[in-house]
């Protein structure tokens, strides 16, 4: 029983850690973690507006000349 014991407290300190060190990486870099999703953001809606414009096409032909 003190092995589970030992053992169970062992995984916990370890889970610990791991939350206190993710927790601080994203404290310390959470300004280019902000940037890097808006700069995600600003792509795909910038992609997203330019995928719903229509492009017209260019003309096989051009009209005749215009008289001055």
């Amino acid at each position: 029983m003190q092995k589970i014991l030992s053992i169970m407290s062992i995984f916990s300190f370890v889970t610990s850690i791991g939350v206190i060190g993710t927790a601080g990486y994203v404290y310390v870099n959470k300004d280019n973690i902000t940037d890097s999703i808006k700069e995600q953001v600003t792509k795909g809606v910038q992609d997203a507006i330019v995928g719903q414009m229509d492009v017209p096409a260019l003309p096989e032909t051009t009209g005749g000349v215009l008289p001055f």
